[in-house]
């Protein structure tokens, strides 16, 4: 059994518990010195049962003698103290770092982003703003000169300036500056890059601006101007006439004529809308949402209340339409949301922007230091063979200096960072030592090393925090040590101990036995007469040898051939397993065969050799259990059946 396959066996999904403090804490019972509460069982019964965990008495007191068994073999594994092996504790360490790690950013990130976009997409913001473009290669002397311009913008606001004003003056965008910078209405989720603009507008009061905020394209300044409940996804059909000819109104005004009379929409768009990629659809658009289209579009579509309804005509850029209502899409529910979201918020630079808040809050309710002093001295002592694999640095007194300090809690030295630059090369040798300084290059390893350690930090917290997160620890501890103890005591043992195993065998011989068998002629041919295959069953029932007399005089009709065949074997099923019995014919597409038996040979046993894999199951099964029962010997089982009692339904 591999280590991989034995835990995808016992690892699985977390569940959430729901018990009030006083039962979840109630000790259910006690195997040795280790204590099993209530919810810890509950957890583990309800996640290995699933919709079988009915909390009958039958169902609960299986399942309990099920996880005695595991606690004697956890409590065993801590006697001969397996929890101190090195090699072990760093598995754990492992596995509780990725664990940690995907905790965090689920619990902490990806669950918060998705509720504030439920709660975002509820709502379309019509904000203005003052726009100062930033190209994405400038100089960072461009860059400088930018922030300063959006920084004026904000200060003339803030001395009470109007804000329209200020867009006139400040604004690069030239198609809103004069309109006071108005973009009209716009709803979450807002493209990659934008996620800093879209935080203004949730967060910014109606009638507030907002302070300068990056995006991907340059600095904004926002005013919030309304809200309104958001309009969602709609589907509409629509007929366009398009400009090109002087008489388009007189066009679209007819074909609404004729609709409001009661002729088919279908028709009327295949006889006259001018869009050639829609009027093969009866003038069907993809769902949309707001600033798809052209506002006059929206507007008229976003106006339409009951399904089919048409809009009167109205003018875009691309000509003259009526639309027609198909369906307003429903807000998607909770399990959609996340399907469809979940890996748009994990692309998109919110996610990361989110992650790093998150990783600062923690370092700031800990009381984080760090010494960058330190870490500046270590840099400036750097030689080109930083940016190899063969780097070797020799150590100094500095190296026992604390470098970063999580509030006394938790501390890590110099010499703990040099260990994580010499592990990570890939960070190293990402940097040219022609283009960038060593500082730049120890910045960017501190960075990755105070993520890693922040998130070892929060790892002990997680466990005082969630209950989920504390069990499923419990398990990957306790499944480490239940493998590694019974690895010993039973399978190793089993394929090791060859005399064990040996006597095992002699003292259970007759499980292992071979099959009883029919020695058998078999006789096959070919033909498309079947009264010659009738004639050769009626002779094959007597004599074989005056078959082949009579069938293959001058070629070889008949096939004789010698055949083993057991009980289990599909020739059997309709053979007697006697001397002389005759299978009946078996045709397939003008191929005959018959089975006549020569002799039975009766079952024997199998040898050590042919049933080694079998006998070393066996030998293991019965190991177990003597194991298990020396455990119950060796350790006390004490069970609260009050407590028990209150389990059972």
């Amino acid at each position: 059994m591999t280590k991989k396959y034995f835990f995808r066996t016992i690892m699985v999904l977390v569940v959430s518990q729901s018990l009030t403090a006083q039962q979840a804490n109630d000790v259910l019972m006690k195997v040795g010195d280790i204590p099993v509460t209530v919810s810890e069982f509950k957890y583990i019964y309800e996640k290995n049962n699933g919709a079988k965990a009915t909390y009958s008495k039958e169902s609960i007191e299986e399942y309990l003698d099920l996880y005695t068994k595991f606690k004697l073999k956890v409590n065993e594994a801590k006697t001969n103290k397996i929890d101190t092996i090195s090699s072990l504790k760093e598995e754990l360490d492992g596995y509780k770092r990725q664990l940690s790690n995907s905790y965090i950013m689920d619990k902490g990130v990806n669950d918060y982003l998705l509720k504030e976009l439920k709660e975002r997409v509820k709502k379309d913001i019509k904000f203005s703003h003052i726009f100062i473009a930033v190209p994405a290669n400038a100089a960072q002397e461009l860059k400088d000169n930018k922030k300063a311009e959006i920084d004026q913008a904000y200060e003339r606001l803030q001395t009470g300036a109007p804000f329209e004003n200020v867009v006139g003056f400040f604004s690069e965008d030239k198609i809103t500056n004069q309109s006071g910078g108005d973009l009209g209405f716009y709803s979450a989720m807002m493209p990659n890059g934008f996620y800093e603009l879209e935080n203004a507008m949730y967060n910014t009061p109606v009638g507030s601006y907002s302070r300068p905020v990056k995006s991907r394209i340059g600095w904004h300044i926002i005013k919030v101007t309304d809200t309104r409940p958001a309009y969602g996804e709609i589907e509409v059909a629509h007929i366009l006439i398009r400009k090109e000819g002087q008489d388009a109104k007189s066009k679209i005004d007819e074909v609404y004529k004729k609709l409001k009379s009661g002729s088919d929409w279908n028709a009327m768009v295949l006889s006259n809308s001018e869009d050639e990629k829609s009027s093969k659809a009866n003038g069907m658009l993809p769902a949309f949402g707001i600033n798809t289209y052209e506002r006059a579009f929206e507007t008229a579509s976003f106006a339409l209340k009951e399904k089919g309804q048409i809009s009167e005509p109205f003018e875009t850029s691309a000509g003259w339409h009526i639309v027609k209502l198909i369906n307003k899409n429903e807000a998607l529910d909770d399990e959609t949301f996340n399907k469809v979201f979940e890996p748009r918020i994990k692309a998109d630079e919110r996610y990361n922007i989110t992650k790093l808040h998150l990783l600062e809050t923690i370092r700031t309710n800990s009381g984080y230091k760090e010494n960058l002093d330190l870490l500046s001295n270590f840099a400036s002592g750097l030689t080109e063979d930083f940016y190899t694999f063969k780097w070797q640095p020799s150590p100094t007194d500095a190296w026992s200096k604390s470098l970063i300090d999580f509030g006394g809690e938790k501390k890590y030295s110099l010499a703990d960072f040099v260990e994580f630059a010499q592990k990570n090369t890939r960070i190293r040798l990402r940097y040219d030592k022609s283009v960038n300084t060593y500082q730049e290059a120890i910045d960017a390893l501190f960075e990755a090393f105070k993520e890693e350690k922040t998130i070892d930090f929060e790892q002990g917290n997680l466990v005082k925090k969630y209950d989920d997160f504390r069990s499923l620890m419990r398990e990957y501890e306790e499944g480490i040590l239940l493998f590694e103890v019974t690895k010993n005591a039973v399978w190793d043992r089993a394929n090791q101990d060859s005399v064990g195993l040996a006597q095992f065998f002699e003292s259970h011989r007759n499980a292992y036995m071979n099959d009883e068998k029919v020695l058998a002629t078999k006789i096959s041919f070919s033909t498309d007469n079947a009264s010659i295959a009738n004639e050769v069953f009626a002779q094959a029932k007597k004599s074989t040898k005056a078959l082949t007399k009579k069938y293959n005089k001058k070629e070889e009709f008949l096939k004789f051939e010698q055949v083993e065949i057991a009980k289990s074997d599909e020739a059997a099923k309709n053979l007697a397993f006697k001397a002389k019995a005759i299978s009946p014919m078996n045709q397939t597409e003008g191929n005959y065969t018959i089975y006549k038996v020569e002799k039975v040979i009766p079952a024997s046993p199998k040898s050590l050799k042919e049933s080694r894999g079998y006998v070393v199951a066996d030998y293991q099964d019965q190991l177990e259990k003597d194991w298990v029962e020396s455990l119950r010997k060796k350790y006390k089982v004490e069970v609260n059946n009050d407590v028990l009692q209150k389990l059972i339904k």
